[in-house]
Order: structure tokens, then C-alpha cells, then sequence
């Protein structure tokens, strides 16, 4: 989830469990629900909707963007994992960070995208739907006007690009309009991305 290890390193140990510090290492004592402990080459570890969730927390919300992004956890089971912890530390920022990803977009990108839309009077849209066999993130149906966030998450490993490519051709083949914008499109360019949305559905009507 993250591109390099975090330091300190945070561990999980029960409550009343406590000895000497160690360098590189902070110790969080929590007694886990079973359902939060996975076992690792003989090795008890968090699971991995705690780890993002958690994660998330201190080192921002694009860690659980990369998660759900990269389908390691689903929504449902962040939701449940952080329900079970409801007096936590962070949880107030955790369930902050929940809510906005219940939106139905899967990023901070995507968010963003959602609210330059809302705030341009744009409707018409349904978040992560399906077009001719394939999920878009932000699909105008009836325009044929299917929107591509690449967000904090998107990588471009060779077996990635070519499915993209392909599944990108099929889509404009079956007469989708495809748009492609990046963070930093939404971040510095706002007005261009709705204005080339406005663009292909003017076009489509």
C-alpha cells in the first residue's frame, strides 16, 4: 500500500502488554477482534482492511485510496473493521475518511472530479458503472461519455498499459467518448477538465 516502508514501524500488542522501547518502532496497545488478525508465514499481522485503515490515518487518505484502487480491501470491509473500534485514537479522522470514500468514488481524485461537476451544475453521472462491459469511473449513459480519473493510485506496470489500451479502444469502438484526466488536471486545470466534459456531452446531445 505504501511505496516504502513507514518509520517507526507500528506494532500491535494487547492491552497491559508493555517492555522495553525499541528504536524504529511504535507499539499501539489494542486488543484486536479476531476477525482483524491474519497469520503470515506463521506470523500474526493485522488485516489488511486494518492496515489501510490505520494507515490512512497517519500517513494520509491516499494509502486507503491505493487499497480500494488495487481491490486488496473492499469499502464494506473497512466500514466493518473500523465499526469495531469506535473509541479508537484517529477514529474521528478515520471515519472522515470512510465517508468521503462512501461517495462511491474509489480516490481523492475521483472526489475531486465528483465535486468540479456538482459545483459546475453538470448531472447526468453515475460514479463507477458499467459501459459496454467495462467499469468507467464516471459514466454519462445516455451521452455515451465515459470519464477516467487517474488518481493517486494509478500505475502503469507494461501488462497495465496494454489492458488500458485495449480496453480503451474496445470502448471508443463501441462509441464511447473517452476522457482521460490526471491529478494534476483537477488540481490545476479545473475549469479546462469541465470545460472538455461540457465539450463532448454538447457534442453527444
Amino acid at each position: 500500500m505504501l511505496d516504502r516502508a513507514p518509520s517507526p514501524v507500528t506494532v500491535c500488542a494487547p492491552r497491559g502488554r508493555h517492555g522495553s522501547r525499541l528504536d524504529g518502532v511504535a507499539v499501539v496497545h489494542r486488543d484486536l477482534d479476531p476477525a482483524d488478525v491474519v497469520t503470515v508465514d506463521g506470523l500474526p499481522i493485522v488485516s489488511k482492511a486494518l492496515a489501510a485503515l490505520e494507515a490512512s490515518v497517519t500517513h494520509g487518505a491516499g494509502v486507503l485510496d491505493t487499497a480500494l484502487q488495487r481491490r486488496m480491501v473492499t469499502l464494506d470491509e473497512v466500514i466493518a473493521t473500523n465499526d469495531r473500534y469506535p473509541g479508537r485514537t484517529g477514529a474521528p479522522r478515520a471515519s472522515a475518511i470512510i465517508a468521503a470514500c462512501a461517495t462511491g468514488a474509489r480516490s481523492q481524485a475521483e472526489r475531486l472530479a465528483h465535486r468540479l461537476l456538482r459545483e459546475a451544475g453538470i448531472s447526468g453521472w453515475t460514479a463507477n458503472a458499467a459501459a459496454s462491459g467495462y467499469e468507467g469511473d464516471i459514466l454519462f449513459e445516455a451521452a455515451r461519455v465515459l470519464v477516467e480519473i487517474d488518481g493517486f493510485a494509478f500505475h502503469s506496470a507494461a501488462s497495465d498499459f496494454q489492458r488500458d489500451r485495449t480496453r480503451q479502444n474496445a470502448l471508443v469502438a463501441a462509441g464511447w467518448t473517452v476522457l482521460r484526466f490526471t491529478w494534476a488536471d483537477l488540481t490545476e486545470r479545473p475549469g479546462h477538465v469541465v470545460a472538455m466534459i461540457s465539450h463532448a456531452l454538447r457534442r453527444a446531445a
